[in-house]
């Protein structure tokens, strides 16, 4: 057991440290970038809410993810995607300063982890990060942009087909409150935020038959 959880725990840590430092890195140069505002500030109520949702997700990923590399790309997509989460639910803002440093740390272990599938991994944020802007730019406020971008950095993340299926069971999951919505009579009046319910949807994705990726 020890002959397999030390040389684990050895990648993990190479890899975070690699994320870590290009993410202070991005950080450090983000406020000279307009578009980069400072994120508003949470309370402990939502704090605790992010550590609940990543502690719920950091053991679902451990146990369902075959080996350090996987357990990686998992860790990426829900620590972001559950911090993403509570800035919507508070704020209906995803900070761009967030994507921005997370997209840099992932990229970073990427290179140090698996540097034969960054090109791949690249090409899918790539396409989703479009095809969700034309979807957004149809559907006429349906998607917010801070959405779009979330759905591309899983697609850097994760993959095209598990950052699909991700989106897919999140929009899936928000149909439940939407149609309460409607019967209530509200309409478009009062726009649910989408951040909490890609989570909820990358959880029911992870549990409920996430493959290699």
């Amino acid at each position: 057991m020890l002959d397999y959880v030390r040389p684990q725990a050895g990648l993990m840590a190479l890899y975070v440290s690699a994320g870590l430092l290009a993410g202070l890195g991005a950080g450090v140069l983000l406020p000279m970038v307009p578009l980069s505002s400072r994120p508003p500030g949470l309370d402990r109520k939502a704090l605790l809410a992010a550590s609940g949702a990543l502690l719920v997700w950091l053991i679902a990923a451990w146990y369902k993810a075959p080996g350090a590399w996987p357990r990686v790309q998992l860790w990426w997509a829900g620590i972001v995607v559950a911090l993403s989460a509570v800035y919507d639910h508070r704020s209906r803002i995803i900070p761009n300063r967030l994507l921005a440093v997370a997209s840099a740390g992932f990229l970073a272990t990427a290179l140090a982890a698996a540097p034969d599938r960054v090109p791949g991994l690249l090409v899918s944020g790539i396409i989703l990060l479009a095809v969700m802007a034309g979807i957004a730019a149809i559907g006429r406020g349906g998607l917010g942009a801070g959405d779009v971008k979330i759905i591309g950095f899983l697609g850097l993340v994760l993959g095209f087909r598990a950052a699909v299926l991700s989106a897919a069971s999140g929009f899936l999951v928000m149909g439940v409150p939407s149609f309460y919505q409607v019967l209530l009579g509200k309409g478009r009046e009062y726009r649910l935020p989408y951040g909490p319910f890609l989570w909820a949807g990358m959880l029911c994705w992870l549990l409920l038959g996430a493959t290699a990726l």
